[in-house]
């Protein structure tokens, strides 16, 4: 579910805001950081 916010808001910052996809993935992982939490999970 967290991957599914990740790009839902990667994606609405792309069309909607004109951001590139680097500041898009930058900023979604802000709040919805996915990568961070599988990570930990494989400590």
């Amino acid at each position: 579910m967290l991957l599914l916010k990740h790009e839902t808001a990667e994606m609405w910052l792309r069309q909607v805001k004109g951001l590139s996809y680097e500041e898009a993935h930058r900023l979604a992982n802000q709040k919805y950081n996915w990568q961070k939490i599988i990570e930990g999970a494989l400590d």
